[in-house]
């Protein structure tokens, strides 16, 4: 099999999570960018799909965060269907030059700013169509949204990912 290369430039470093489907091809994904890979070893074939167009495709409103990343951290798959995970995290900038503390760089979280803002806080669900054609979107979700309406949950909703925030990792399909 030959080397998969996905859009972003650091895709291929940074592999977030794999799943295997019934067929036993192989979910790739990557924390960057907005590309995931269905792999069939046995054919020696990969396919890079881009989930922005699949979302385009479904009328989903476009975000009014980051367009071009969608920070996937999960993937799980359960027969035909296939489940992507958004981090649904906050953010902390780069400290810039001249910044000693974290006090200085709380000030520049970037604040939770409702459903949609960002296609990382989604969980996607997708139908697998088999070897031959992409997965069809057949819902998405904020989970951000469900994530910080638990109650033990609320303290850390307007923390970063980095300061013990909200930080989606993985995923998994128990059932239906």
């Amino acid at each position: 099999i030959r080397a998969i290369h996905f859009e972003k430039k650091k895709a291929p470093d940074s592999l977030s999570d794999a799943a295997v489907l019934a067929d036993g091809r192989l979910l790739l994904v990557s924390d960057a960018g907005h590309e995931f890979v269905l792999l069939d070893a046995a054919k020696g074939q990969s396919r890079v799909i881009d989930l922005l167009g699949l979302l385009e495709e479904a009328n989903l409103p476009a975000p009014r965060g980051r367009p071009d990343e969608i920070d996937l951290e999960g993937a799980a798959v359960s027969g035909s269907r296939i489940i992507l995970v958004g981090s649904a995290s906050l953010k902390r900038p780069k400290p810039k030059p001249g910044q000693k503390d974290n006090a200085e760089r709380i000030s520049d979280i970037i604040p939770a700013s409702g459903e949609g803002f960002d296609h990382s806080n989604y969980v996607f669900t997708l139908r697998d169509q088999g070897a031959g054609g992409a997965p069809a979107l057949e819902r998405a979700f904020d989970l951000r949204a469900v994530l910080l309406a638990l109650p033990m949950l609320a303290p850390f909703r307007e923390l970063p990912s980095k300061d013990n925030g909200v930080d989606v990792e993985g995923a998994a399909i128990v059932g239906e």
